[in-house]
């Protein structure tokens, strides 16, 4: 005869397994989205690191002290990248920036990020939205709208991403994954 609280047990054990197991790779892209179209800012430092760049920007104008840009994945769409080259659908990207300081405590040559972020920009890949769509967050709500496709954003994406519509060739480790994949295009 079987006993019915071990066959409970095990079923039980069983659920929550499958759950925590599709908890870290279902797209959680819809989650995001409120019913006025908006983007709610996820908890992104928690998610994969990708790059970090110094004074990255669209024109050619040299600042001081320019700002870093970091950028984050999604650990579930991180893993489908390394495993297939490309973005799966419902990647969610967060490129946040902070500003950079000179001279700051013991340094005396490099630049260090400092303060909260001055800009935060969520880049979502949504085949139901057409593709890949751009949102600036504003820091006082943590939510954005999508941007006009007029933005140069979406232009500058378009010609000059190495894979899927984002800047590959700034993510170390995920350049040689694209290259394996044939993914990758240089730009």
């Amino acid at each position: 005869m079987r006993n019915p609280t071990l066959i409970l047990v095990s079923a039980i054990t069983l659920t929550l397994a499958a759950s925590r197991a599709a908890a870290g790779r279902s797209p959680k892209a819809l989650h995001y989205y409120a019913a006025d179209g908006s983007v709610a800012l996820p908890d992104y430092r928690k998610w994969v690191f990708l790059g970090t760049g110094l004074g990255m920007q669209y024109i050619e104008q040299a600042k001081p002290n320019p700002p870093f840009t970091t950028v984050f994945a999604e650990p579930w769409a991180y893993d489908e990248f390394m495993k297939h080259g490309v973005w799966p659908n419902k990647t969610i990207l967060v490129a946040e920036m902070r500003k950079s300081v000179a001279n700051l405590s013991i340094n005396k040559t490099g630049y260090a990020e400092v303060g909260d972020p001055v800009g935060v920009e969520v880049e979502i890949k949504d085949s139901a939205k057409g593709g890949w769509m751009f949102y600036d967050v504003a820091t006082e709500t943590n939510t954005a709208k999508p941007l006009p496709q007029r933005m140069a954003c979406y232009s500058c994406h378009a010609e000059h991403a190495a894979v899927d519509n984002t800047f590959v060739q700034f993510y170390p480790t995920l350049i040689e994954t694209a290259k394996r994949k044939a993914t990758y295009q240089d730009r």
